[in-house]
């Protein structure tokens, strides 16, 4: 009882200010949880928001890898279609030009008959007869060439003046997809 006594402050003013000390003091630890909480709360959403940004530039990225050859596709088949381009000598050098206007998207392509057949390629040399065609129907089917690079066969189809004349198969190159993979940096190692 006698520390108590001690510390217990035998006037009114005093008694008050150790009140209001106290008040304060345990005001001042709550509102410092709460900020401590708060900011907490702050710099996870705002980590995540980062993150989320991140995922749909990658994504609008990623999608523009297959997206961008599909659509040079379609419009190179309306062309050789709409052309009703038929002449072998003329297909190859369109498909030539295709490859090589966009060395960084596509491998090869071919026109391949409704029946399967493959029409002309843009292959500089005759292609022998145990190398597969790609067929339009493995459209989206991604493969890994002997290189360890990944691939994968589009199509696209030709109409021409009189109906159904094939279609435009490619083969793209996927290799943009893991640098724009690599690329990605999360958190502090880089990770």
């Amino acid at each position: 009882m006698k520390l108590l006594d001690i510390l217990t402050p035998r006037r009114l003013w005093q008694q008050i200010g150790l009140a209001f000390a106290g008040l304060t003091a345990g005001a001042l630890v709550i509102l410092g949880f709460l900020l401590i909480s708060a900011s907490r709360n702050a710099v996870r959403d705002s980590v995540l928001r980062d993150y989320s940004e991140i995922v749909r530039n990658t994504a609008s990225q990623l999608d523009n890898c297959v997206q961008g050859p599909k659509d040079i596709l379609i419009n190179t088949a309306g062309a050789i279609g709409a052309l009703d381009i038929k002449d072998a000598a003329t297909q190859k050098f369109l498909l030539y030009r295709l490859v090589t206007d966009y060395p960084h998207l596509f491998e090869r392509a071919a026109i391949v008959s409704p029946d399967g057949k493959e029409l002309a390629s843009s292959d500089i040399a005759a292609r022998q007869a145990d190398q597969p065609t790609p067929q339009g129907g493995a459209d989206g089917n991604v493969y890994f060439s002997a290189e360890h690079r990944p691939y994968i066969t589009l199509s696209a189809p030709i109409n021409g003046i009189q109906g159904p004349a094939g279609t435009l198969v490619a083969e793209v190159k996927l290799n943009s997809i893991w640098e724009i993979i690599s690329k990605i940096k999360l958190g502090a190692a880089g990770e």
